[in-house]
């Protein structure tokens, strides 16, 4: 008697959760991220597996834009927090000017990996870096993406893109649960 063999499809997103459930603490993503960013990351797992990467790219790209904000709010409390504030600014006008409405991700960035950033005819630097240059690097990878494949880019760089985007919805994944594990340690 023959047995049948069937193909047993295995998912991009189920590799990403299996490689992440240490970090997880018995929890799905979703559960881990909360209410707040776990429809981005089901959208952009889902997205994922029907093969539109760049898109999912773009998704947790939101998902994480959020994140650095809230993560700003969180961790930088008090203007003595700088290194460098040329025109002593106060705290509520650095709130806005990074992560509020006039703030940029790019800017929170460098400003998180204690780079001086140069705003509004001031200059800016934490005392203390609050973002590794692995996750600056991963993340600013993420916002170029995002950028370059929905505000126009070449065919040759969205195919780079495209073989990419698995690397970079890793990465960015598990850099949303560590932000996420320190926001809540506060």
């Amino acid at each position: 008697m023959d047995k049948e063999v069937t193909k047993v499809d295995i998912y991009e997103s189920e590799i990403i959760r299996r490689r992440l459930a240490s970090m997880l603490d018995d929890q799905s993503i979703e559960e881990l991220v909360g209410p707040k960013y776990e429809d981005d990351v089901k959208e952009c797992l889902d997205i994922l597996d029907i093969g539109y990467t760049v898109t999912a790219v773009g998704i947790l790209g939101r998902a994480l834009e959020l994140c650095t904000k809230e993560y700003c709010e969180a961790k930088i409390k008090r203007k003595t927090a700088f290194e460098k504030n040329t025109a002593n600014v106060s705290i509520s006008t650095i709130r806005k000017n990074f992560w509020g409405s006039k703030s940029n991700q790019a800017e929170r960035l460098k400003l998180l990996n204690k780079q001086e950033v140069n705003k509004n005819r001031n200059t800016y630097k934490l005392k203390k870096g609050l973002l590794k240059d692995e996750y600056f690097h991963t993340l600013e990878n993420i916002r170029n993406a995002r950028n370059d494949a929905f505000h126009g880019c070449s065919e040759d760089e969205y195919k780079e893109l495209s073989a990419k985007s698995g690397h970079f919805i890793e990465h960015g994944l598990i850099i949303l649960v560590k932000l996420i594990k320190d926001i809540s340690e506060l």
